[in-house]
């Protein structure tokens, strides 16, 4: 197993998670208690952090350096098995899975601002009412579960984050909070309202606070994007 895990661990830098499963890990030197980066870098023994937590059957050791989390095995529960495996891989897919809803309501919203709102304005007035129940008819099959799953994602990252970007996703729970007071105390009554007539001011209402949609997602890709770096890059 230890042949093979440095192969699977160059691809993420490790953190411990509050649930206490390590949710990914670098390479490492167990024998010289320090990460693997800084002993290609003959960095001094001294220079290296002995802050330590627990987690997965192994003492987690912080470099003062690099600021990377690397496991040592404490006797035999510190084996790299199959159950510590599949946790640290549960989190990077939750991760990945709410930076994949993120991303496609980002897009998603771009062309709703862009395309779908300012269209609504070239639909004859006797045809509107049909037409936007259609619309929300046909939309709401894909929006809402892309909305759900981001909600669901990013509040289990929220309550058992990940440690070194334990303050981002709180920022990015609270964005997830605010596009869901903005879709279903602005938009959704403003849909509600022209699915009856075609109401030029409504219309301009709607159009004009799907900016705070349009501006909320975009803040979260960028975010998402950072923590993404964060966790597999830094």
């Amino acid at each position: 197993m230890r042949t093979l895990f440095p192969q699977i661990s160059t691809l993420f830098r490790g953190v411990p998670d509050k649930s206490g499963f390590p949710t990914v890990l670098a390479a490492f030197s167990q024998e010289k208690r320090t990460c693997q980066n800084c002993v290609s870098q003959n960095r001094k023994q001294d220079q290296v952090a002995d802050e330590r937590q627990s987690g997965g059957g192994l003492n987690w050791i912080r470099c003062l350096k690099c600021g990377r989390w690397t496991p040592q095995a404490v006797g035999d529960c510190g084996k790299m098995n199959a159950k510590f495996l599949a946790g640290r891989l549960l989190m990077n897919l939750i991760l990945l899975t709410c930076v994949f809803f993120t991303f496609a309501m980002t897009g998603l919203i771009w062309l709703i601002q862009m395309v779908n709102y300012p269209l609504m304005s070239l639909v004859p007035p006797d045809d509107f009412p049909a037409y936007e129940a259609s619309h929300c008819r046909r939309i709401s099959p894909v929006v809402l579960p892309l909305m759900t799953g981001e909600l669901v994602t990013s509040g289990w990252l929220t309550f058992r984050p990940i440690a070194t970007v334990e303050s981002e996703l709180l920022v990015g729970a609270i964005l997830t909070f605010l596009l869901w007071a903005s879709t279903f105390l602005i938009q959704v009554p403003l849909h509600h309202q022209l699915e009856k007539a075609f109401n030029p001011q409504a219309w301009k209402r709607l159009v004009l606070t799907n900016w705070i949609r349009t501006t909320l997602w975009s803040a979260r890709s960028i975010l998402m994007g950072w923590i993404v770096w964060q966790v597999t890059v830094r």
